[in-house]
């Protein structure tokens, strides 16, 4: 995927910024199973439930945080991520 298709993920925890940088696609544990986000997204709040957050870059995917509870905010062109580890 090229960078056009690449959003900008911040994700947060009590101590500060885990990650901000491009994003192609995340993955987030939600109550009805996985949940996959890409750029161009309907922008939503979600409240988040116990488990991984993987994203996929150009360079491949890599998990950033398992969690126990946390918040999404979609954007267009940007999401946001608030984890309590």
């Amino acid at each position: 995927m090229a960078a056009k298709d690449e959003f900008t993920l911040t994700v947060t925890n009590e101590k500060g910024v885990m990650y901000y940088g491009p994003c192609e696609l995340l993955f987030l544990p939600s109550q009805r199973g996985e949940i996959a986000i890409m750029k161009h997204h309907t922008p939503m709040i979600m409240k988040l439930t116990p488990g991984k957050v993987r994203m996929k870059t150009s360079s491949g995917t890599q998990e950033i945080a398992k969690l126990t509870s946390g918040i999404v905010y979609v954007a267009e062109d940007s999401v946001s991520v608030l984890v309590d580890l």
